[in-house]
């Protein structure tokens, strides 16, 4: 791509379709990175502000999705910066929605909060009902993660009627998730299945998978076939092995484990989720590396393992609950654990002050395993 930097920049986005196909349709975000990076630094410098923070908003996302986290936190600030100085507020509003995507996945959900707060109201401002979509959708997106689930719903409602249709794509995906997470399986497997389709129809491979990993935790939850969530397993981690898609990668091992747990391989469920823990630390990838945690300690109820149980939930809790994460989801689900543990080690009184909290905590999130709990209290002598 020598030449003239315009030109190079052109090419890069007609040729190779940018963001949209290189890493969203086809999986090569390491490719997208390393074009985006040498444009940005070995060759000629971008011809105006605005083509640099448009290389630079490419480049946090590609560097995102490798989980390269310190290079897309880098690039997003930069972007930013460019773009509010040049006064292009729709830009800007585009580079905090994809800012606050990544804090929300690693787990800073107080920061993603602020900047799909900021990015709503710009694009509220400029009155641009396609940008709204996608703003309303990352903060309810969030929103859930914070525990703060019927606002989340009205957002992802304004999201649906400014769409004129069912949500899709990651937008579809998340609501899909808030609707499993509350129970409604029927609707979330419906939502999740019509955005497969979309997705397909799209050849958009990074949706596609997504779709894969949660229609996998579905059919486990819904009829308990090995065989059709195997092979939506086999399908997102072929796009995940391929792609370097971190999330989907940290997705593909949960259920994973869930699926050997489900044949009662518990070792080899522990190793999956265990497998699943390491990659998530090596990236800073927390909130999902809570979420493996969780799953980890569940199957540690199973075997028996309960002193490790209460350490692995202790230590979820007490980051679900630190001022930056706000992680309600982890924080009542790690409750739960706690208090089963400590039931089944005869510590009575921990146990129901444990169980107590994990319901009014599931109550508030309209989690679908609060009778569950409440059947664990209940119980207690």
């Amino acid at each position: 791509m020598a030449g003239r930097p315009a030109d190079a920049a052109e090419l890069y986005a007609t040729s190779l379709g940018g963001v949209y196909v290189l890493s969203l349709q086809i999986g090569e975000s390491s490719r997208g990175l390393r074009v985006v990076s040498g444009l940005l630094s070995a060759g000629p410098p971008p011809a105006t502000a605005f083509d640099r923070a448009g290389l630079l908003e490419d480049q946090g996302f590609y560097a995102y999705i490798l989980g390269n986290l310190i290079l897309s936190r880098q690039a997003y600030e930069e972007s930013a910066a460019l773009f509010r100085s040049i006064g292009n507020l729709s830009k800007l509003a585009n580079v905090l929605r994809l800012w606050a995507d990544l804090e929300r996945t690693v787990g800073h959900l107080t920061r993603s909060r602020e900047l799909a707060e900021e990015s709503l109201n710009i694009v509220n401002s400029l009155n641009q009902d396609y940008s709204q979509i996608f703003a309303h959708s990352c903060l309810a997106s969030t929103l859930v993660c914070l525990g703060e689930t019927q606002l989340a719903r009205d957002h992802f409602q304004k999201a649906t009627e400014l769409e004129r249709h069912e949500l899709f794509s990651g937008r579809g995906f998340s609501e899909a998730e808030l609707k499993y997470f509350t129970g409604d399986v029927a609707g979330a497997r419906r939502q999740t299945l019509n955005n497969r389709v979309m997705s397909e129809e799209r050849r958009v491979e990074r949706d596609m998978a997504l779709c894969d990993s949660l229609l996998g935790l579905l059919t486990l939850h819904d009829s308990g076939d090995l065989a059709t969530a195997g092979r939506h397993l086999d399908s997102a981690r072929a796009y995940a092995t391929r792609s370097g898609h971190l999330e989907v990668q940290l997705r593909c091992h949960i259920l994973a484990g869930r699926i050997e747990a489900a044949q009662e391989a518990l070792t080899a469920a522990k190793a999956e989720f265990q497998a699943g823990i390491d990659l998530a630390d090596s990236c800073e990838f927390k909130r999902l590396g809570a979420d493996l945690r969780l799953e980890f300690a569940a199957v540690g109820i199973r075997m028996g393992e309960l002193n490790e149980v209460i350490a692995i939930a202790s230590s979820v809790l007490n980051w679900s609950e630190c001022v930056d994460h706000q992680y309600e989801w982890g924080a009542a689900d790690a409750l739960h654990l706690l208090g089963v543990a400590n039931a089944r080690l005869g510590q009575i009184e921990d146990a129901r002050t444990y169980l107590a909290s994990a319901v009014t905590r599931r109550i508030g999130l309209g989690h679908r395993g609060v009778a569950e709990t409440k059947s664990m209290l209940q119980g207690l002598a």
